[in-house]
């Protein structure tokens, strides 16, 4: 990493710095969201075969255990599920969105949300 950019972190972080640089080394959480809206859990779950457990932060999102890739399969791809940071799905019950409601994400491009 930049020299800056770490210095600009240590004054930032203070006596947390040490505990950023040991995060980074952790392995990343990759998660999946089911669309509740052409299916439900247990029947993509009968179709495809995933490691996976539930996410504590929304009920249809899921935290990959392996490797795998699974954006190449059939379910990806008729949108099925789709692959996100597994914090990320907990905006949703934070924010409580009403059906009368326009939300503006303004963190979505490029990603699957929007």
């Amino acid at each position: 990493m930049n020299k800056e950019y770490l210095n600009y972190l240590k004054t930032l972080l203070k006596e947390d710095f040490k505990l950023y640089l040991e995060a980074l080394k952790l392995p990343l959480y990759r998660g999946f969201n089911i669309n509740t809206l052409k299916l439900d859990a247990n029947k993509l779950f009968a179709m495809k075969k995933i490691n996976c457990q539930e996410s504590i932060f929304n009920e249809n999102s899921y935290v990959l255990n392996d490797e795998k890739t699974y954006g190449n399969t059939l379910a990806h791809m008729m949108g099925l599920l789709y692959f996100q940071e597994p914090s990320a799905s907990g905006v949703v019950n934070i924010l409580d969105p009403k059906p009368t409601e326009n939300i503006l994400d303004m963190c979505a491009a490029p990603g699957g949300k929007s």
